[in-house]
């Protein structure tokens, strides 16, 4: 899109992990920092306020607050698997200071490579706009996974 890391986001946060069900997690950021860039042409015009920093060909925001991300790897069974990665970072409660991104895959291992995986996303980013972003696949295909 911008070039090379832009856009992109750096979290970092202190709190707490909960883990549940071997490979899950919750982590809690109770006080967290986020840095991150938004392509100039990408970037909604109502974004850009007194207190960002413009590059070239980006503009840079820092912002402090609370977060939460979420990921679920649960097994039904040998054949079916459903895999969850949600982030949500706020620091107040109007459209401006929220943001979103939540994946959530169910896959059906039909044979040993082959698997029908359902995938939906979810993303609302007040940088390029204030209308959440919604995808659903569908795919059917083969796919090496290498689990430790």
């Amino acid at each position: 899109m911008g070039g090379f890391l832009n856009p992109f986001n750096l979290q970092l946060g202190y709190g707490g992990v909960y883990t549940f069900c071997g490979r899950s997690n919750i982590n809690f950021a109770f006080a967290a920092v986020q840095f991150n860039s938004s392509p100039k042409e990408f970037t909604a015009p109502s974004s850009v306020k007194t207190d960002v920093i413009e590059g070239k060909k980006a503009y840079y925001f820092l912002n402090y607050g609370f977060s939460f991300s979420t990921a679920i790897n649960k097994e039904f069974g040998k054949h079916v698997e459903w895999v969850n990665n949600s982030r949500f970072f706020g620091n107040g409660l109007d459209r401006d200071h929220v943001n979103l991104q939540f994946s959530n895959m169910v896959i059906v291992k039909l044979w040993k490579y082959l698997q029908l995986r359902f995938d939906t996303r979810l993303a609302y980013n007040p940088l390029l706009n204030y209308k959440i972003q919604f995808r659903q696949e569908a795919l059917i295909g083969f796919f090496y996974e290498r689990k430790k």
